[in-house]
């Protein structure tokens, strides 16, 4: 004797013998349909029934459980709730910071430093060049008043005050540069020319730039004909007791800031010829990577410390 395969389905229902069924045996036989069934809606609730035991375990029902649970969610209330919230915005607080750190390393530096010189020097009035028609590639000077080391110099007026370089490239022009320098008398300031390819002396104060063509010579160009002046003279008819054109400098960083809204801090190191403060020296423009400064001081020769920095960059 064999026992019906059982299978754990629910029956939608329970198959009714007709009088007209043959009444056959076997596992599918009519039969056995009814029992077959049965047994299968049998075994279904009995896999019901184990998995509500197995959630129940400990607790004798699982209406037992489910009070358990509930009172262990009670217990836990809005203090506790506000505890776990606070833990986890610091947490999220690291992570921040540790963050920025990482993007400190990436974009730069949160504080950089670094030290400057700034020279205010220029011309009060005059001091205008013109072409000599006396003698070959010389300069003329209009008389002047300039300004450095803090206070004003007289220009002395020129005739062929200075000579200018003959370039004797055949092909390209170059430029140099005419400039006031103090003279050895130690009261005023006299014209010169730079060679070509040299730069103004530290204490000079350009005024003009020469721009001499190739193959300009005393034999081919003795009038200065050909050659370029052009006027970069620094003017302020106000010195020392206003400034119309304060002097700048440019100031790159090593490295670009994330942002450009650093602060920044000076400290004067030295000055000469009059004082300097630290408010004196702002800033002109700024951004990511660097910065203009401006000097609204009558003071020459302004050495600076300066120090930008961004929080949280």
């Amino acid at each position: 004797m064999a026992n019906v395969t059982e299978s754990a389905v629910w029956e939608s229902g329970v198959y009714r013998i007709e009088t007209t069924d043959p009444i056959l045996g076997g596992e599918n036989g009519t039969a056995n349909i009814q029992a077959k069934q049965l047994a299968n809606r049998t075994l279904w609730l009995k896999v019901r029934a184990d998995q509500v035991d197995a959630a129940a375990a400990g607790y004798g029902s699982l209406q037992a459980r489910l009070a358990a649970l509930q009172a262990n969610v009670e217990a836990v209330g809005t203090e506790m709730v506000n505890m776990d919230h606070t833990a986890v915005m610091q947490a999220l607080s690291l992570a921040h910071m540790a963050h920025q750190a990482i993007d400190a390393m990436r974009f730069g530096p949160v504080r950089q430093t670094g030290e400057i010189t700034i020279k205010n020097r220029g011309v009060v009035s005059g001091c205008t060049i013109s072409k000599s028609t006396t003698a070959a590639r010389n300069l003329n000077i209009a008389p002047g008043v300039c300004f450095a080391n803090g206070q004003t110099y007289p220009v002395v007026e020129g005739t062929n005050a200075a000579s200018v370089p003959a370039n004797t490239s055949t092909t390209s022009a170059v430029v140099v540069s005419a400039y006031l320098y103090p003279h050895s008398d130690g009261q005023t300031y006299r014209l010169a020319v730079t060679a070509i390819g040299q730069s103004v002396p530290d204490n000079g104060i350009e005024i003009y730039r020469l721009t001499i063509p190739a193959n300009n010579t005393d034999a081919t160009d003795p009038n200065l004909t050909n050659v370029t002046l052009t006027d970069v003279r620094r003017i302020e008819p106000n010195f020392p007791d206003m400034l119309d054109a304060p002097v700048s400098q440019s100031v790159s960083f090593a490295r670009p800031m994330k942002g450009a809204d650093w602060r920044l801090h000076v400290d004067v190191v030295s000055a000469t010829g009059a004082p300097c403060r630290a408010d004196q020296v702002v800033v002109g423009n700024r951004a990511t990577n660097g910065m203009t400064l401006l000097l609204a001081s009558a003071a020459d020769a302004v050495t600076l410390r300066w120090t930008v920095e961004r929080l949280n960059d």
